[in-house]
């Protein structure tokens, strides 16, 4: 263990160089990229990180100059996505979200039922919604019967029939 940070610190050492020479961040970004190796780079690259940090949360008044022609970072080419005005009915939407908190069941009437080439379970609802099975638990389901999706833990969700005890894991398709 000793070995491995007295290696990292012998070849991140001469690096550290490369930022104390720098006079701005454009500099010490290029000189980063100028590294062959990628590991080195990366260390270089957080370094650059950590000292702009510093300065932006202890010196606040200090201008950090950061030339155009540096590559844009991921998170500042994101679009913004235009929020539509009148928002979906909570059915409509279960199971497709991610972040916001929406209903924590839907039931609805299976419309289809069709199989995957490795025998999982397709239930398209009379909404239109598609769920697909992702566990070997069998249910026994008939079209234009009544079911339940509740959510579980981790996004996870779960399909049972009224009155019956077992649940099988789906997730949402369309």
């Amino acid at each position: 263990m000793n070995k491995r940070a007295l290696l990292l610190l012998v070849s991140v050492l001469p690096f550290s160089a490369f930022l104390a020479q720098a006079e701005t961040v454009g500099e010490a970004l290029a000189k980063c990229s100028e590294t062959k190796n990628s590991l080195q780079r990366l260390v270089c690259y957080d370094r650059v990180e950590k000292q702009v940090n510093r300065l932006s949360g202890t010196q606040a008044g200090i201008p950090v100059a950061i030339p155009s022609n540096t590559p844009t970072v991921a998170s500042e080419r994101r679009r913004e996505v235009p929020v539509s005005q009148a928002p979906a009915p909570k059915g409509e939407q279960f199971g497709l979200e991610h972040t916001e908190k929406l209903a924590d069941s839907f039931t609805g009437t299976i419309n289809k039922i069709t199989k995957t080439a490795r025998g999982n379970l397709i239930l398209t609802f009379n909404d239109g919604s598609v769920w697909q099975q992702t566990t070997s638990t069998e249910l026994k389901l008939k079209e234009d019967e009544t079911v339940m999706i509740q959510r579980g833990m981790m996004g996870a969700f779960y399909m049972k029939k009224e009155g019956h005890n077992k649940r099988m894991k789906v997730k949402r398709v369309k």
